[in-house]
C-alpha cells in the first residue's frame, strides 16, 4: 500500500479548493428557474460541449479504457467511434425537435404526445438509471483509491460527495458547466503527464515504446469478425457504440439539459459536434496510454508487483514510479471526472425531480423563487442519497 505524501496533499487540496470556488462564484441570489436549472439559457457551445465530455468520461473510463488496452488492445476504440454515426442525427433530427418546444426536460415533450401518466413513469426510470449511475461513479474509483493509498474508502466517498453537492447546489448549471470545464483540464493533463513520464522511463522512448506494443498485439484496432463471440469486433463496436451513444445523446436528460442551456439551435448543434471532436482523439489517447503501460511494464516486469487489479493500473503507475507533484495531478484528476459526472447527474434529478414532479404533479403554479429554492434543497437530496 502507498501512502499520500504532502505534496500530493497539496495538489488534492488546492484542486478541492478552486472547484469550489469556480462553483460557488456562480451562485447568485435571486436566480430564475431559468438561471438555477439552466443557466439563463446564454450558455456558449465550447463550455457545454467540454461539459457534455465531461459527464460522459468518469474515473470508470479514465481508468478502465488504459487498463483494457493494456491487457488486450485498441479494438474497442469502436465503441467510441460511433460518436460519427451518432452525432449527426442528434443534430439535425433531435436537437430541432426538442429546442423549439422550450423545455427543462425531454419527458416534458412525453406528456404533451400521450399524457402525464407517461411523463411521471420515463423521469422516474431516468431517476432511477441515474441515481444508480452516480452513486457508482463516485463508488468504483473510491476503492482503487482506497486500495492503493490507504485513503479510508467513506473520505473518498464523502470528499467528492460534499463538495459536488455544494457548488452544484449553489451555482446550478452554471456551475456545473464550468466546474466541468476545470474538471476536464485537470483529467487531461492528467493524461498527458502519465504518458509522457511513462515514455520517457522507457529506454529507446516513444520509439521502442511503438515496437513493444506493436509486438505485443496491443495496437492491433482492426477486427471484421462477425463471431457473436468476439467481444470487441469492429461490427457490434461500431454499430451497437452508435446505438449507445443515441439513446444517450438523444435522450438522456443530463445530456438535454446541456443543450437546453445554450442560447440557440446553433450553439446546441456546435456544441454536440464540438463533444465529438473532443471524445474522439480523447478516447484514443486513453488507450493509447494502456498500450504505454504496457510498453512500460514489459520492460520492468518486476515493477507491477502488487497491482490490486487492472483498473488501478494508472494511479498505481503515478504513485509507484513518479509520486509527489504528478502523482497529486493524477489523482485529483481522477477526482475530477468523478465529480464532474455527479454534478451533471444531480442537477439534471434535481431538475426532473422539480420540473415533472414537484411543479408538474404536486404543486403547480408557484412562483420562480419557490421552484429555485425547492432545487437547491433538492439537489443536497439527491447529493446525500447518492453519496
Amino acid at each position: 500500500m502507498i501512502r499520500f505524501t504532502f505534496s500530493e496533499w497539496v495538489v488534492v487540496t488546492l484542486y478541492v479548493v478552486g472547484v469550489t470556488v469556480v462553483g460557488a462564484l456562480c451562485y447568485r441570489k435571486n436566480s430564475s428557474a431559468s438561471d438555477f436549472f439552466l443557466g439563463g439559457r446564454s450558455m456558449g457551445a465550447i463550455p457545454v460541449a467540454i461539459s457534455l465530455v465531461a459527464a460522459d468520461m468518469s474515473a470508470i473510463s479514465y481508468m478502465g479504457l488504459p487498463a483494457w488496452s493494456f491487457r488486450h488492445n485498441m479494438e474497442l476504440y469502436w465503441v467510441s467511434a460511433g460518436y460519427v454515426l451518432a452525432v449527426p442525427v442528434v443534430m439535425y433530427l433531435f436537437l430541432p425537435f426538442y429546442m423549439r418546444l422550450n423545455l427543462y426536460t425531454g419527458y416534458e415533450y412525453l406528456e404533451r404526445r400521450f399524457n402525464k401518466s407517461t411523463r411521471m413513469v420515463a423521469s422516474g426510470l431516468f431517476l432511477l438509471m441515474r441515481g444508480s449511475h452516480v452513486a457508482i461513479a463516485i463508488y468504483a474509483p473510491s476503492i482503487v483509491l482506497s486500495l492503493l493509498t490507504g485513503l479510508p474508502l467513506f473520505f473518498s466517498v464523502l470528499l467528492m460527495g460534499v463538495i459536488t453537492t455544494l457548488y452544484t447546489s449553489l451555482g446550478g448549471m452554471k456551475a456545473v458547466i464550468w466546474t466541468d470545464v476545470l474538471q476536464f483540464i485537470i483529467l487531461i493533463s492528467g493524461v498527458f503527464a502519465v504518458s509522457w513520464l511513462a515514455i520517457s522511463h522507457i529506454p529507446g522512448g516513444a520509439r521502442n515504446a511503438y515496437h513493444i506494443a506493436s509486438a505485443g498485439g496491443r495496437l492491433h484496432m482492426l477486427n471484421f469478425s462477425f463471431d457473436p463471440r468476439q467481444l470487441s469486433a469492429f461490427w457490434p463496436g461500431m454499430f451497437g457504440g452508435a446505438v449507445m451513444i443515441l439513446s444517450t445523446l438523444g435522450t438522456d436528460q443530463a445530456y438535454l439539459q446541456r443543450y437546453f442551456a445554450t442560447r440557440s439551435l446553433k450553439e446546441g448543434r456546435r456544441a454536440v459536434l464540438l463533444d465529438a471532436f473532443i471524445i474522439l482523439p480523447a478516447a484514443a489517447i486513453l488507450y493509447l496510454l494502456g498500450t504505454v503501460l504496457y510498453a512500460f511494464y514489459h520492460t520492468y516486469p518486476q515493477r507491477l508487483a502488487g497491482l490490486p487489479n487492472d483498473d488501478a493500473l494508472v494511479p498505481f503507475f503515478v504513485m509507484r514510479e513518479l509520486g509527489g507533484v504528478f502523482s497529486g495531478l493524477v489523482i485529483a484528476s481522477i477526482f475530477a471526472s468523478s465529480m464532474a459526472v455527479m454534478s451533471a447527474g444531480i442537477n439534471a434529478l434535481t431538475t426532473a425531480t422539480t420540473v415533472d414532479f414537484y411543479q408538474g404533479w404536486f404543486r403547480p403554479g408557484r412562483s420562480e423563487s419557490h421552484y429555485v429554492s425547492v432545487g437547491r434543497w433538492g439537489t443536497v437530496g439527491w447529493g446525500a442519497a447518492c453519496t
